[in-house]
Parts: C-alpha cells; sequence; structure tokens
C-alpha cells in the first residue's frame, strides 16, 4: 500500500489504522486484551467513518482506571502486526466491494464527488480507486 500523508486524512488509511487498534499491543496479543476487558466486564469500541475516529466504552466505575489503561495501550503502542494488517486489509476491501453493491450507497459517492473537490473530508473516491489502492 502507498504510504499516503496521515496529516492529509486519508480515510482509507484510517479505516486500515483503526481496524488494527484491538488486535494487539506492543505489551499484549489481541486474546490478551480481550482478556483483561472480559474479566471486568468491559467493553471497548474503536471506530471510523472515514472523517472522526471515534472511541467509545462501557465498564463499572470501579473498572474506569483499568479499561483506561487499556484503551491508552491500543491508542499509544499499537502493534500492527503484518498478519493483522493483510486480514484488515482484506475486510476493508470487501466493505467496499459490498458498498459497491448497493444503490444508496453509490448515489452518496456519486453526489459527494459532485458537491466536493479532491481532497476535501467530505469527497469520496469512486469504490473502484480504493481497491486499486488496497492492493499497492
Amino acid at each position: 500500500m502507498a504510504n499516503p500523508d496521515p496529516a492529509a486524512g486519508d480515510p482509507l488509511l484510517q479505516k486500515l489504522t483503526v481496524s488494527l487498534l484491538d488486535k494487539g499491543t506492543e505489551q499484549r496479543d489481541r486474546f490478551e486484551l480481550a482478556r483483561v476487558l472480559e474479566e471486568c466486564g468491559a467493553k471497548l469500541d474503536v471506530s471510523s467513518d472515514g472523517l472522526f475516529v471515534e472511541v467509545s466504552g462501557r465498564a463499572l466505575v470501579d473498572d474506569v482506571p483499568r479499561v483506561m489503561d487499556v484503551m491508552a495501550e491500543m491508542l499509544r503502542a499499537p502493534a500492527f502486526d503484518p498478519e493483522e494488517f493483510e486480514k484488515a486489509r482484506a475486510q476493508v476491501a470487501a466493505d467496499i466491494q459490498r458498498r459497491m453493491d448497493k444503490t444508496s450507497a453509490q448515489a452518496s459517492t456519486a453526489l459527494s464527488q459532485r458537491l466536493f473537490p479532491d481532497g476535501h473530508p467530505n469527497h469520496r473516491p469512486a469504490p473502484q480507486t480504493a481497491l486499486d489502492r488496497l492492493q499497492r
């Protein structure tokens, strides 16, 4: 994959990055992260819509410090394991292909391309362009 400038707000890079955050850190693999959260009945979610990254969680009050430590670890020291990256790339490609089959998604993409110039955060590239970038 090309090395786009993260400061430019590349939605594809953002989606890949976010999908890897809960797949392990430099200190713990994905199973250890899940075990720590499960032990205290907590949940952490990280999602991206191409414009924003959202990190949310649920935990009992007494477990909030522990969950915040896990969240901080995920954000500060993600592992970005090459094997997990390949899985994430395949998942993102499948998501894009599914969007290509939806009329509403096609209409939304066409509208964003008409309304917003290339480089604008709300401009959506053609799905095939994103798929081609994932193959590099």
